[in-house]
């Protein structure tokens, strides 16, 4: 009797050593957003909101060609520009202007973020745009 309660107990507790000793994989929020505006007045629009996963000083973000099966219009005269703001409304990173597609291209935060930190996505057309066009863009955001 002494034996099976000895094994039961050795079993459990080999069992509880190797699921901690597992590697614990954070899986990282992605959000997705799409953006329109043919106004260049300036004013930042929020895209969309996600929370840290992990304690990585950078935000990532990809701009797609195409929403669909519909053409997006950023370019050289119809720029995106993007900045992150944290839970509060405060600034967190600095803006970054855009006339390409791009994929996960990652940027730093400029305030301390930790797992949880919620992060907003702000988007505008660049003021200094030349084009009347509506810009218009679609992608993902992860904090």
């Amino acid at each position: 009797m002494a034996l099976n309660t000895f094994l039961k107990n050795t079993v459990i507790a080999l069992s509880i050593m190797a699921a901690l000793a597992l590697p614990v994989s954070v899986s990282a929020e992605t959000k997705t957003f799409e953006f329109s505006s043919s106004s260049v007045s300036g004013t930042y629009q929020n895209l969309t909101s996600g929370s840290k996963a992990d304690e990585e000083p950078n935000w990532y973000i990809t701009l797609n060609k195409k929403n669909g099966s519909v053409a997006n219009t950023l370019g050289a005269n119809n720029q995106f520009e993007c900045r992150i703001s944290d839970g509060r409304g405060k600034s967190a990173s600095t803006a970054h202007r855009f006339s390409t597609y791009v994929q996960r291209k990652h940027y730093s935060y400029t305030v301390d973020v930790y797992p949880r930190h919620r992060s907003t996505l702000k988007g505008r057309k660049w003021p200094n745009s030349t084009s009347t066009k509506t810009l218009k863009i679609s992608g993902r955001f992860t904090p």
